[in-house]
């Protein structure tokens, strides 16, 4: 997908290349791979590991959790639509004071 492009590993030392020796950049190419995505419990119980606790992490229930946002998305999108319409309504009277006041 990506064409070949320098590496950031030197390939030669210092030295040579005071030296006035020249080498050519090594490259690198990026290939594009299914990654596998590691859920919060994974990666805290991966943390704990390294820091000498005991990796098992309890992972939350996801319908309690899922529930209580779809509720709180529910009741923004309830308060949006109210919004909305109170906006809508105020649009129209300054549009109605408008036209009065050309008069």
């Amino acid at each position: 997908m990506y064409p070949p492009f320098q590496s950031n590993k030197p390939n030669g030392s210092f030295s040579e290349w005071c030296g006035g020796q020249d080498f050519e950049p090594n490259l690198m190419t990026l290939e594009a791979k299914q990654v596998e995505r590691k859920t919060l419990a994974q990666k805290k119980g991966f943390l704990n590991k390294l820091k000498g606790g005991d990796a098992q992490v309890d992972e939350p229930a996801a319908n309690d959790d899922s529930s209580a946002l779809q509720a709180k998305v529910d009741a923004l999108e309830a308060d949006k639509a109210a919004l909305q319409a109170e906006n809508d309504e105020l649009k129209k009277k300054v549009e109605e004071l408008m036209v009065k006041i050309k008069i």
